[in-house]
């Protein structure tokens, strides 16, 4: 049953198509990467049904017990989790002035890229209004006492990652349990923020998991791919990079044209050449982890839509082996640039 994500959604209220949903051994979920909204929608469908096992094709060959500490990590994604029902927010040294410790770490980030900026040559005034942009667009800035306990950490602007951490490492007197929670809390922090930087998406995608107190997979051949820097490399050898700018030293742009497009050669051929053995891999992993599952509920395997297509490589396996399987492809924004926000309003987000 082939579906875009969107109908799924809208029908999700009907019961008959989740109903048909839960009553299935797997769910592919075809995406295209790097759309956060994408992965964002994931995750709330991993939060609706609750898998017992997510397989990612990003992941290659890896297990649970590969994946289980970043699945852990994400386990603790707000100070609520941190503050559980043990303590109070004031015993981890958060109270409302926070907000105000808040405040003084955005001014000193503005203050910094203003500088910055004006030693990049902007005027005073263009300076200050792009120093402006970049504090407000690092994160979520909670607004009330209660979103600040309730918002992930990965989704925080850098300075309530910083004063919160502060808040949580100065000296109490507490017992040592309560130590070690604050300073749990403040490894959780600086963990997600890091990894918010590199993956955006994937952040949403591992706290439903965590939540769902599922494990986390991969459901791909160990992947080699080709590298643009070892083709440059290559060709900087035999003389094919043209020769540094005699004024700057530097290799002009134009050299690494043909690198680049021998690169993209490289790459088509690679996916092409490896599709096949992928697919089939992918269906292997996933017979083995249906049949691994101890619960009724459908496993889920998020991989490239291309890989989801009718024609796919994957099927012919789950078919013989009996497997039975439901199909979601993700639709792609019309235009690729569009703010992902504004995708997953579209998607009918609240």
């Amino acid at each position: 049953m082939d579906v875009t994500f969107a109908e799924q959604r809208e029908r999700q209220e009907a019961t008959p198509d989740m109903a048909s949903l839960r009553d299935t051994d797997a769910i592919i979920i075809g995406e295209t990467h790097n759309i956060r909204a994408h992965q964002i929608d994931q995750a709330r469908l991993i939060t609706i049904l609750q898998p017992e096992y997510v397989l990612h094709e990003g992941w290659d060959e890896a297990t649970p017990e590969d994946t289980n500490k970043i699945i852990r990590c994400y386990a603790l994604a707000t100070l609520q989790d941190v503050v559980g029902k043990s303590y109070s927010p004031e015993q981890l040294g958060i109270t409302k002035d926070v907000f105000l410790r808040i405040e003084q770490k955005k001014s000193e980030r503005y203050e910094q890229y203003r500088e910055l900026y004006q030693k990049k040559g902007l005027t005073p005034a263009g300076a200050s209004q792009e120093a402006k942009n970049l504090v407000e667009k690092d994160g979520v800035y909670p607004r009330s006492f209660t979103e600040l306990l309730e918002t992930p950490f990965y989704e925080w602007g850098m300075p309530v990652c910083e004063a919160v951490q502060e808040l949580l490492l100065e000296e109490t007197n507490g017992s040592s349990d309560l130590r070690d929670v604050r300073k749990r809390g403040a490894k959780r922090i600086r963990e997600q923020k890091l990894h918010h930087e590199r993956a955006q998406g994937l952040d949403y995608l591992y706290r439903a998991i965590a939540k769902a107190e599922g494990k986390l997979a991969g459901c791909d051949i160990n992947k080699s791919l080709p590298r643009l820097e070892d083709v440059i490399e290559e060709d900087r050898r035999g003389g094919s990079v043209e020769s540094p700018d005699a004024i700057t030293g530097k290799e002009t742009v134009s050299g690494y044209t043909d690198s680049y497009d021998r690169y993209k050669e490289r790459l088509v051929a690679y996916i092409q050449n490896m599709n096949a053995m992928r697919e089939r891999t992918m269906g292997v992993r996933i017979v083995d982890y249906a049949r691994k599952k101890t619960a009724k509920k459908p496993l889920f395997a998020i991989v490239g839509s291309h890989h989801a297509r009718p024609d796919s490589g994957i099927y012919p396996v789950l078919e013989v082996a009996g497997v039975r399987w439901k199909t979601i492809i993700q639709e792609e924004p019309e235009n690729l640039l569009v703010n992902d926000v504004e995708y997953v309003l579209q998607l009918g987000a609240q």
